[in-house]
Order: C-alpha cells, then structure tokens, then sequence
C-alpha cells in the first residue's frame, strides 16, 4: 500500500517537471509597437486651429497620445481623446509678425507603455486680410487766412494682419506723418492742419493708398475768412478826359485783426509800383493804384496783396478809348471818283463838287512813357493780307496781332475787346519786317493792331488801329445807263418846265 503511494506521488512528480519543459519550449507572439501619423494644418496669424491626431496599433486595447515637443510661436490646449485610436489639439498661433510657418511632434503608446516614434504636425501661418476703418469726412470750423486749425485722423485695422501705406492730402491741408502701419486690432491717430492761405470755400480729400484694399478717400471741407477786408473787391477804372492824366482808382484797405499785418502788393509793371503797407490793428487805409499803359490799351489784371500766410486778390478793369484810324494802302484799283452835279430848280449854272477821295486820318497821339507807336502798312494779297513794318531796334521777343470787336453793353455803351489772332510767320524783308495774315473774311472790315513784347511780357511797341477794308465792287453797266437815263430826264423836265413858266415871247424880240 505504502509503495503504491510512493508510485503515484512520482508519477505526478514526472508530469509536472514534463510540463514544465514543454512550456518552456513554447514562443508566443510579441505585437508590433503602435504608429503616429504626421499632420500638415494651416492657421492664420494670431488665430486658432484644431489638429486632429491619430495612431495606429494592430494590438488590442487602444492607445494614448503624448506631446515630444511643443510649438516654438504658438501653445496647444489639451488633448481631447477621440476613441478608435484618434484624438485633437487646437493650437493657437502668437501672431509673430516674421514667423512664417511653426511645428510641433507628438506620439502614442499602449496600454503596456510600447511607445511609437515621434511624429511632425507641420504648422503653415498665413497673413489674414486687413480691414481699414476710417471716417468718411472731416470737417474744419472757420479760420481766417494765414492761422491754422488741426484735427485728429483715426485708422483702425478691423482685421487681421498689418494694414500699411501712403497719406496724400490736397492743399490747403497737411499731415503729420506721410505713411501709417497699423497692426490687427489696433489704431493710429495722425494729425490733420488747415491752412488756407487767401478767403473762400475749400474742398479736399485725403487718400490712404493700401496695396491689399486698393485707395480709400475721406473728403475734407473747411472755410477761411481774410484778415484784410479790401474795397471794392472788383476795380472798375474809368478813362479821364484830360489826355496828360493817368487811368487811378483808390483802394480801401481795412486790417480786421488785432494784430499788425506787413503787405506787399503784387502787380505787373502795367501798374505803377506800391511801397510795403503797414496797417496797425483794425486801421483802415487808402491806397491808389495808377495804371501806366497808353489810354488806347484796354485793361483787365488781377492785383494780389500779400501777407503773413494769406493773399487777397481782386480783379481791376479799365476799358480804352480807340486811337485814330490808319488809312491803309491796296493793290486793289479804286473806282474812279464820282462827279456829282446838282440841278437848281432855276436855270443855273449847275453846281459841281470836288470827287470824293480819300482822306488820310490826323497823326496818332504820342506813346505812353516808355512805349512808343510804330505804323503798320496793309496790303491786300490773292489770299489774305500782307502787315509790313519797320525793322525795330530793340530786340523783340514776340509779336501779338489782335482784331478789334465793338459791341454795346446792357446801357447801351460801346465796348471794346481785342481777340488774338494767330501768330502767322514773320519774315525779315530788308528794313522791315513781314506778316502774312490768312483766314480773315474778304468782304468784312478788320480792325486790327500789332503789338511788339518784351521778354518779360510788356510792352515794346504798339502799332496804331490798321483797317483792313473789303474790295468795293465796280458798278454794273446796267446800272451807268440807268443812272445817265435818270439825269437825262431830269434836266429835259427841267428845262420844259422852265419855259411854260416863262410863256410866249413877243415876235420880234
């Protein structure tokens, strides 16, 4: 019995350490260790974007994500587990103005800590659009000429990115700063002056010019009063009779301002000149202005006082009175003189006058000082007209050639204006010089006038009024006949009429 037992005990014995070698034999399957996939996402700068991150584990069970390395321009929130191996992060950019792309590596591990390789997400930043906010209008309060108002200019970018450019602005306005850089989300004030220089209504813009949202206009208006109050604001110079008295008229000065103001006046040398004025605070004034061409000259200028920062001007005019006629010279035959008799109702001798010819016109009067008259000869060419007149002796810069209209004004007042005509070529022709004129009607009157200019535009010399009369077309044959006819039959009644008067004469005598 005792070794029956003994038996068992080493028969149990030998299976175990049998069952042992057999499993120590035995090699079990290790799986693989898991995979993360890389990623690629775009974000815009300063903004946020979600990632989304997976791994891939042919084991059981699932597995976990890990972050290696984190975004160097950029945080990332929490992961956010998905299930089926996949999970997000949402990372958020720091809006670094020169970074143009960041990264960050991430892995996975199972459940029994196998962990993967590290894996890239690949971060492109791109640049959002800017968004401009401007007002659409600046309005200035009223100033006086020469002082000066400032207002403030406020750009706001609404988007993202950076919104830069250029500031142009119209006169009378300026600005503090000629470009703006203006970052998402924040503002830039400028500073915006007005100076108006002379009395009016102004109208302006400011242009703000961005490559990525094309130019943008904010409108500016503003009014400006002058400082210097002058009357009348239009001078109208009558002509005076006496010929040896110059063309004036008086100005009122009035300084409107509490301070001293230093001006100047600004004319051409048509004008006598005018010394500096000095007007204390709100004195009054009157100065003259002496006109200094010839009393045939007609006259519209504009006069300007300057002062500190401003300008007033106004406008003087002056009409002329018209120089004596200049008979001219044609190559064209005249008609014979006509002779003309009167027939007395009495048996007369009829009465004869003189023909009618041609009668030169008196001298011209002399110059204004510094300017002199130089006679202008017309002659009738197959077409237009030829001007001939002496060679000067001053050098001439240029010639003005005008024609003169007359017309009658609202009070039936004879006016006078010149039109230029259009300079032709002028050639030198021994001692003197040569225009040919074209384009003029051949059956109307011109009245025309040569004017010789300095280099500085006044006046060398001046030609007297030069008529350019029409052809007179010779008389029909018809119309001699008719005409000899007529005073044929006037004399016969005449006569008849005269002896029925007288009655039969006595026989004899």
């Amino acid at each position: 019995m005792q070794a029956s037992i003994q038996s068992r005990f080493a028969a149990q014995i030998a299976l175990f350490f049998l069952a042992t070698a057999v499993q120590a034999d035995i090699t079990l399957a290790v799986p693989p260790p898991p995979q993360a996939d890389p990623e690629e996402s775009r974000v815009l700068r300063g903004e946020a974007v979600t990632i989304p991150l997976r791994g891939h584990h042919r084991g059981s069970g699932t597995v976990t994500f890990w972050i290696v390395q984190r975004p160097a321009h950029g945080t990332l929130s929490d992961l956010r587990l998905l299930g089926d191996n996949q999970a997000t992060v949402i990372y958020r950019n720091d809006g670094e103005e020169t970074v143009a792309r960041d990264r960050f590596t991430y892995l996975v591990k199972t459940s029994r800590e196998q962990p993967s390789s590290p894996a890239e997400v690949q971060i492109a930043v791109d640049e959002p659009a800017a968004k401009l906010r401007v007002p659409a209008q600046i309005e200035f309060a009223e100033i006086m000429a020469g002082a000066s108002e400032t207002q403030l200019l406020t750009i706001r970018n609404e988007g993202g990115g950076v919104l830069e450019g250029r500031l142009t602005v119209s006169a009378p306005w300026a600005v503090a700063a000629p470009e703006y850089r203006v970052r998402s989300g924040a503002s830039l004030t400028i500073a915006v002056a007005f100076r108006p220089n002379e009395a009016r209504d102004f109208v302006g813009q400011i242009t703000l010019s961005d490559s990525g949202n094309g130019p943008t206009a904010i409108s500016l208006t503003g009014r400006a009063t002058s400082p210097l109050r002058v009357e009348p604001a239009t001078i109208r110079i009558v002509v005076p009779k006496n010929e040896n008295e110059a063309r004036s008229a008086a100005v009122t000065l009035t300084n409107r301002t509490e301070e001293t103001l230093r001006l100047k006046v600004e004319m051409s040398s048509n004008f006598q000149p005018v010394a500096e004025i000095v007007l204390a605070p709100r004195e009054q004034r009157v100065i003259e202005l002496v006109v200094r061409l010839s009393r045939t000259i007609p006259l519209r200028e504009r006069v300007t006082i300057i002062g500190q920062g401003f300008r007033a001007p106004m406008e003087v005019e002056s009409a002329a009175l018209p120089p004596p006629l200049v008979v001219t010279e044609q190559t064209s035959s005249m008609p014979p003189p006509v002779t003309v008799a009167l027939v007395s109702a009495t048996p007369t001798t009829p009465t004869v006058r003189a023909p009618l010819v041609p009668i030169a016109a008196p001298p011209a009067p002399s110059a204004s000082p510094g300017k002199f008259l130089v006679a202008v000869r017309a002659k009738r060419l197959d077409p237009g007209w030829e001007l001939r007149w002496p060679q000067p002796k001053n050098p001439v810069a240029n010639y003005r050639i005008e024609e003169r209209f007359l017309a009658l004004d609202g009070t039936d007042g004879l006016q006078t204006s010149w039109r230029p005509l259009p300079l032709p070529k002028i050639a030198n022709s021994g001692d003197s010089a040569v225009a040919q004129l074209k384009g003029l009607a051949p059956k109307e009157l011109h009245i025309l006038r040569v004017t010789a200019l300095k280099e500085d535009g006044s006046t060398l010399w001046e030609s007297p009024l030069v008529a350019l009369s029409p052809p007179r077309a010779a008389p029909r044959n018809g119309r001699g006949w008719l005409l000899t006819f007529v005073v044929t039959l006037a004399i016969f009644l005449v006569v008849r009429w005269s002896a029925n008067r007288a009655g039969p004469r006595p026989y004899g005598r």
